[in-house]
């Protein structure tokens, strides 16, 4: 027994580390931005940025963490090393506190400030280390933390005369003189008083002589305080405040003194200014746009927290420079993914942020093979020519993928030799917001058909579906369908298995106006088109709700659709356009469950995303909710993942999409991408031999057995050496699990058994066999 254990355990030993992913989760962030970095004992940096927590050593990132780590979330606004506890804390906009211990690679959690509900803001702002004390800057006030059994102490927040619960940005110790920046002002008061009582604090604002703007950064130097606003760097010499002549290059947005405390610097959006003790001043502009925090160290390298390159190591004294990044996507936001060979194309966003370094940086993904390539205007000559940005449309050719753009035409790129082409209004027939400017075309929706040929939906233009074979420079276009009224916008597009056009429909205001299916059968001519308008009208399509905002063809050839309020499928699709009332009728989803509140499964709903995986199951996405995930008839609820209960970063989904030969769920939410390795999978074309898998199967210690190599529609049946059937089951895709037990689930005898699928559809046959130990 123990022999042909281990014979099945070497002969399946990489299916077996494919199948150990099943049920994990993975996140595919961008470490780029980084809001502040850190030197440990060992010299290794540590930096948080938005896309979770970074280590890097010798000039490489050595190790990430993300929520499927234990993080809280992705986004830590600050760091702080503790250096006697070898730990990392990491503070979070909502107070939450992260404990990341670096021996053990764990984490721990401080919840005290983020359920302090009588404010409504708990940022965390700051964290500064004192005496075996953590001071913690909140948008409410300080907190103080006892460091070694991390309960907290006391908080502070009615500083002097300033408003209650005030906003504190920065801190700083001069002896046990406590200095906080606030939105009024500054504040100081000595720890050895009480400082819960407001007249244990001084205070400095425009009436004795400083300023009442919001003070983001205070430090000290040579007997000397330093404080910076958005628009000003001032100074105090215990008498009086000044504008500060130390620092001329504009705002400081970080202090900070080297570990020797010789020398200080003042870091600007792209600078530093150095001060060493006789306060003689180097300037040096720093090899980046704009930097979030930056420090010094006592051998004149400076590290930058930079806002889209990762850590920028400079040599103050040569001004050689070196970029340390992980691998990943130029920022958090990816959606609408489309598969290739090894990987896929994604999309970033539509959305806008009215600031230009970060914008430009959206623009799309090619990932293939493990390796990230993006491309935006900030990087590629191509796409910077046509100001091209704010990609969030994908589709795939055979030679091309095409990404299309919120305001600025269709990005084509070549496979093979990545030449990229945009067209828009100034250099095709593709037109654009007529009414406010022809130039800005949203492309809110393309997709390739079965033939290969690009379809491209023209948000707010006056002709706003059109159609392209791949490689060609033309466009032909469409007028909207003439049964539509003037009100009927096109926005979201759908080919299915036949060609047909599902696009939904919005008002210039973007409400919700139904779902156009519209037939083709000669992409050069809308003469021949045909085409029927669905609605909430019982008669007329009988959707859940007119504003309609996903649309995915299943295993079956049946057309679901999601929208506002609820889901609902066409079960006969090819009967839309030519059918009567009755055939362009969708049928609402029934709850098998007779003992629930309503009668159709997921009614209220609000439905951003669909997708379905190999055993015809529906992923679906909500903008609050996480994500649902259906069993095939959309009868039962098997799954429904959120923040709370899974490494989902985001509960508001804005695509998903499965991967049919690995399984694997692609969930895009607005903080960033992550995955679900699934059981279900693709099926295959013809069966063999069975992998089955874990192989031997003891009860003690596993939980189900996974079969894999399947056929679309198999019965599987296990069987004992005597031939006696021990049990049944029916499986759809290319992947299926079994819990161990007979049909009458009792534990099975130790022994060798075998796994048989028969496909229902052509009856080919696949065998496996599996060890189980009881």
């Amino acid at each position: 027994m123990k022999v042909f254990s281990l014979f099945i355990l070497l002969t399946s030993f990489s299916f077996s580390q494919a199948v150990a992913q099943i049920g994990t989760w993975k996140t595919y962030s961008s470490f780029n931005n980084v809001k502040e970095v850190v030197t440990d004992l060992n010299g290794a940096y540590w930096a948080a940025t938005s896309g979770g927590l970074m280590r890097a050593e010798n000039g490489v990132v050595t190790e990430t963490k993300t929520t499927v780590d234990g993080l809280y979330r992705l986004d830590p606004e600050t760091l702080l090393y503790d250096e006697e506890n070898h730990r990392l804390f990491l503070g979070y906009t909502d107070g939450m506190i992260d404990i990341y211990n670096i021996n053990s690679g764990t984490t721990q959690r401080l919840e005290d400030i983020k359920r302090a509900s009588t404010f409504s803001s708990r940022s965390i702002n700051r964290f500064l280390i004192k005496d075996n004390r953590l001071y913690v800057a909140t948008d409410f006030g300080i907190v103080m933390y006892n460091l070694e059994n991390l309960l907290v102490i006391d908080s502070f927040s009615k500083l002097g005369t300033f408003n209650r619960a005030i906003a504190v940005n920065d801190i700083h110790f001069i002896g046990d003189n406590l200095w906080a920046a606030t939105l009024q002002g500054a504040a100081v008061g000595n720890i050895n008083s009480n400082l819960s009582i407001e007249g244990n604090w001084d205070n400095f604002d425009d009436s004795n002589g400083f300023t009442s703007m919001p003070v983001r950064r205070i430090c000290s130097f040579q007997g000397r305080i330093y404080a910076s606003t958005a628009d000003e760097n001032y100074e105090f010499d215990g008498l009086d405040w000044t504008i500060s002549s130390d620092f001329i290059s504009g705002p400081i947005r970080r202090y900070h003194i080297n570990e020797a405390g010789n020398r200080f610097t003042g870091f600007g959006t792209d600078n530093v200014t150095v001060l060493d003790q006789a306060l003689n001043r180097t300037f040096r502009n720093l090899p980046t746009q704009r930097l979030n925090s930056a420090l010094l160290s006592d051998n004149d390298l400076i590290l930058i927290a930079s806002f889209n390159s990762g850590i920028i190591e400079y040599e103050l004294s040569s001004g050689n420079s070196s970029v340390i990044q992980a691998d990943g996507p130029q920022i958090n936001f990816v959606t609408d993914i489309s598969f290739i060979d090894g990987g896929f194309v994604a999309g970033s966003t539509q959305f806008w942020d009215r600031d230009g370094l970060f914008d430009n940086q959206k623009g799309y993904y090619i990932y293939q093979n493990g390796i990230w390539r993006s491309f935006n205007r900030a990087n590629n000559a191509s796409l910077n020519s046509f100001e091209y940005r704010k990609a969030y449309q994908t589709a795939v050719s055979n030679n091309y993928y095409y990404f299309g753009s919120w305001g600025y035409g269709i990005a084509r790129h070549h496979i093979e030799t990545d030449e990229i082409h945009v067209f828009n209004n100034s250099n095709s027939t593709i037109r654009g917001w007529v009414s406010v400017n022809p130039d800005y075309e949203v492309i809110s929706g393309v997709q390739t058909d079965r033939n290969d040929r690009v379809w491209a939906v023209s948000r707010y233009g006056p002709t706003p579906l059109y159609t392209q074979i791949p490689g060609e420079d033309d466009w032909i276009a469409r007028s909207p369908y003439s049964s539509l009224s003037s009100a009927d916008l096109y926005e979201g597009l759908f080919i299915d298995s036949n060609n047909r056009k599902w696009i939904t429909l919005k008002s210039s205001s973007s409400a919700g106006r139904g779902l156009l299916v519209l037939q083709t059968p000669d992409p050069e001519d809308p003469s021949e088109d045909s085409g029927v308008r669905l609605t909430d009208d019982f008669d007329n399509g009988n959707l859940p709700n007119i504003n309609v905002k996903a649309v995915i063809e299943d295993l079956n050839g049946e057309i679901w659709i999601g929208t506002d309020r609820g889901i609902a499928r066409f079960v006969f699709p090819q009967f839309i356009i030519s059918g009567s009332s009755n055939e362009r009728r969708a049928q609402w989803l029934i709850n098998e469950d007779p003992s629930a509140e309503s009668p159709f499964l997921l009614r209220d709903i609000n439905v951003t995303a669909m997708a379905v995986n190999g055993a015809n199951q529906k992923w679906i996405g909500t903008p609050s909710e996480g994500i649902w995930l259906l069993n095939e008839q959309g009868s039962r609820i098997l799954a429904h993942y959120t923040t709370e209960n899974s490494p989902l970063l985001s509960n508001a989904i804005r695509s998903i999409s499965v991967e049919p030969e690995t399984g694997e769920v692609f969930i895009a939410t607005e903080l960033g991408l992550v995955s679900f390795m699934d059981i279900p999978r693709g099926a295959e074309v013809s069966m063999n031999t069975l992998k089955v898998f874990p192989n031997p199967f003891e009860y003690g210690r596993h939980s189900r057995i996974i079969i894999d190599g399947l056929g679309d529609e198999t019965t599987i049946r296990i069987l004992g050496v005597d031939g006696t059937v021990v049990n049944s089951l029916d499986a759809r895709g290319g992947r299926a699990e079994w819990n161990g037990y007979d049909s009458r689930g009792n534990e099975l005898g130790s022994g060798v058994y075998l796994v048989i699928a028969l496909d229902k559809n052509n009856g080919q046959r696949g065998v496996g066999k599996v060890v189980i130990i009881r």
